[in-house]
Parts: C-alpha cells; sequence; structure tokens
C-alpha cells in the first residue's frame, strides 16, 4: 500500500522529468522501504520541481494538492475515535395521566448521573478495560478520569427518552464501557424503586457497536 502511494507521489513531478526520471526513480523505489518519511520527501521534491517550471494555471492546482496532503497527511497520524450509545426510556411509575413533574425528572436523573460519572465508578471502570493505557504513569488518574467523563455524553433525544454516548479509539472498548454506564444508570433507578420513587430507566435501544469512525473526518 505505501509502496503504491510511493508510486503515485512520483506522477506529482512535472511531465518533462517524468520523460527523463520516472523509470529509473521507479526502479529506485522498488529497492528502498516504503515509509511516510520516503513519502514526504518524494512529495517535497515534486514540489519543487513544479515551482521551476511554475504557471499560473498549474499554480492554482499545484496549491489544492498542497493543501489536500497537508489535510490528509496528518489524519493518519491520530487514532480513530468510535461512538457507541444506548437509549434510555423514562418510565413513569404512576398511574396513566398522573405524569412525572419534568423538575423532579431533572433532578432525579443528575443525582444518578452523578453518581454513575464519579471518580470512583470511573476509575473502576478504567481499571477494568484498562483503558487509555497511553496515559497511564504520564497523567493522574484524576485527569484520566476527567478525560473519560468529556468522552461520556447523556442528552435528550425525545419525550421520555435520552440517550448516553460513550466514545473511545476501540469500537469493541467503547461498546463494553457504553453498555456498563448505561447498565449502572438503569439499575441505579431500579434500587430506587425501593424508596418510593416516581420513575425509573429501561432501556429502549441497547448498545450497538460502531462500525465507523465519528473522527477524524478524513
Amino acid at each position: 500500500m505505501m509502496s503504491r502511494w510511493m508510486k503515485l507521489l512520483v506522477r506529482m513531478y512535472p511531465v518533462s522529468w517524468r520523460g527523463r526520471y520516472e523509470a529509473e526513480f521507479a526502479a529506485l523505489l522498488e529497492e528502498v522501504q516504503p515509509s511516510w518519511r520516503g513519502s514526504f520527501d518524494i512529495l517535497k521534491g515534486a514540489v519543487a520541481m513544479q515551482l521551476r517550471t511554475i504557471r499560473l494555471g498549474k499554480s492554482f492546482v499545484l496549491l489544492g494538492v498542497l493543501g489536500f496532503f497537508a489535510a490528509l497527511i496528518p489524519s493518519y497520524f491520530i487514532k480513530d475515535e468510535y461512538a457507541s450509545s444506548a437509549v434510555i426510556k423514562i418510565q413513569s411509575l404512576r398511574a396513566s395521566g398522573n405524569q412525572v413533574p419534568p423538575t423532579a425528572v431533572e433532578d432525579q436523573m443528575k443525582m444518578w448521573l452523578d453518581k454513575t460519572l464519579s471518580s470512583q465508578s470511573l476509575g473502576r471502570l478504567i481499571e477494568k478495560f484498562k483503558l487509555y493505557p497511553e496515559k497511564q504513569g504520564k497523567e493522574s488518574r484524576e485527569e484520566i478520569v476527567a478525560r473519560m467523563r468529556e468522552a461520556i455524553e447523556v442528552r435528550p433525544t425525545g419525550k421520555d427518552e435520552a440517550m448516553l454516548q460513550f466514545r473511545y479509539y476501540d469500537r469493541f472498548l467503547a461498546k463494553l464501557v457504553a453498555e456498563e454506564l448505561t447498565d449502572d444508570l438503569v439499575d441505579r433507578s431500579h434500587d430506587a424503586t425501593a424508596a418510593n420513587r416516581s420513575f425509573d430507566l429501561g432501556i429502549l435501544n441497547p448498545v450497538q457497536p460502531a462500525n465507523f469512525p465519528i473522527y477524524p473526518t478524513r
């Protein structure tokens, strides 16, 4: 793949240069180890040769191509990020027609979320699933927990519904962690029903694995 990519970059050299040296250059590429550094050197050489023979029309094309590679190449050094989510249903425990006040739902949900997203709960998940291994030993426990908390989103998605989402660069771990977070939140609501709570939570749409990354958008 990398070897093919390097040969493609050779096509960016001026036609006159390729007419004289392309065959020899292609033979040289067969002998070198394909790498990003080598690709960059080929691209740099192509730009230098084009600038020597540049015209106004060609300059716009060249700048466009350079802009494309300037955005594309760095994106391959960024880890893909996947998002897994579940939809939670807010279920009233009162008789039909006697709805739970929205403020009560918000207050109770906040209390359950504060416990589910507490440093202790998230720290347990980080240890259980070995999350953020590249940060271990470099950042404090609280910094890693804060990083994980930023990757969690809970937002309303409709009447009596909310979505819980977790983002991570391993799509399978993203699913497992999202499931644990959802189950923990739902379990807290079920435990509270014994204390005469007016509603609890149920899972409307279970967590599904993410097949495509949400970031970066290459």
